[in-house]
């Protein structure tokens, strides 16, 4: 059964802008955004957890610049866009694959690279990956007469699936050094290039850079609309924990001590970060929490760094306030 608002179905886990477009989906109108993000510069990279809208945001910038104007017909895009140029788009999605294996990424990229050299017919000239894709763009620009669109979704897909190996890590990491650092060299057949990820929330945690992560999820808060946005301390402990789980870390919420329960606990290989949050106190009040209540004795024998971390959420401006940061 379709979950509907009024007679319109939620697109809930569509990632297909024309398949949400055809089949009468609601959609809320971002494409003035989008026609800004595509005259205004080339290169852009989108830092979200999973699931917060990141591949529906590609797919709609692909319909866009393959110049499908009848899918964008009563949004704002359709008055913005004057010209509708069909641009070549070279669209690699790594969201599908366990990469468990070298060959994992190995016959993705095969698979994908075949797609694009018979559309474009190059021959498969090329002996590396990179060198073929560094092909495919040039020929594609050479067949079409305009430059090259590419879209890459959760670019460090493979990485984060191969947290566990170091060999079987660094074997994805020079591959796909390699193969990103052709869009750089590319950059005169380029008109448009967009990547997604999660790493730069997942990076720094994991380097134990607190206050680095703490300020990009203060951005993260101010992107959620004012209308989801109801004010009390759970919702933003709820959204908190949600970010976490998306991102692949060990999350967990309200974990006891003796005295009390903490309001999040997130480890990672080197760290682990407890967390008290305060909607109608201080991060000073947080932090004191934290000790009083005895939420690090749990891990006094662990090895990893222990670093607790006091938030006080502002209520006007539904962002976290004041933060105080401690390394035990």
């Amino acid at each position: 059964m379709n979950i509907s608002s009024g007679n319109r179905k939620l697109p809930i886990g569509i990632q297909s802008f024309e398949f949400l477009r055809t089949e009468g989906y609601l959609y809320v109108d971002k494409t003035a955004l989008i026609y800004r993000l595509a005259t205004m510069g080339k290169p852009y990279f989108l830092s979200r957890p999973r699931r917060f809208g990141k591949s529906l945001l590609l797919s709609t910038l692909e319909a866009n610049f393959q110049g499908k104007k009848e899918l964008f017909k009563g949004l704002a895009i359709e008055r913005l866009e004057q010209d509708w140029y069909e641009y070549p788009v070279l669209h690699l999605d790594l969201n599908a694959e366990k990469y468990d294996s070298k060959e994992a990424l190995a016959e993705m990229l095969e698979r994908q690279l075949k797609v694009w050299e018979e559309r474009y017919e190059t021959g498969g000239e090329g002996i590396t990956y990179s060198g073929r894709f560094m092909t495919v763009i040039r020929k594609a620009y050479e067949k079409t007469g305009r430059r090259v669109v590419a879209l890459i979704d959760e670019y460090d897909k493979p990485m984060l699936r191969s947290m566990h190996d170091e060999a079987l890590q660094k074997e994805f990491r020079e591959t796909l050094t390699a193969f990103y650092t052709v869009l750089k060299d590319a950059d005169p057949w380029l008109q448009f290039v967009f990547i997604t990820g999660v790493t730069k929330f997942v990076q720094e945690l994991r380097k134990g850079d607190t206050e680095a992560f703490l300020t990009r999820l203060r951005a993260f808060f101010a992107d959620i609309p004012y209308e989801l946005n109801d004010k009390t301390e759970r919702h933003y402990q709820v959204i908190f924990y949600l970010v976490f789980k998306l991102m692949g870390q060990y999350t967990e919420a309200e974990v006891r001590s003796a005295k009390g329960r903490a309001d999040a606990v997130v480890k990672t290989s080197d760290y682990i970060h407890v967390f008290e949050f305060k909607l109608n106190g201080t991060a000073e009040e947080a932090m004191r929490q934290i000790d009083d209540k005895g939420y690090l004795i749990p891990y006094s024998a662990d090895n990893r760094s222990v670093v607790k971390i006091g938030a006080a959420f502002d209520k006007q401006e539904r962002n976290i306030g004041k933060w105080l940061v401690d390394y035990s």
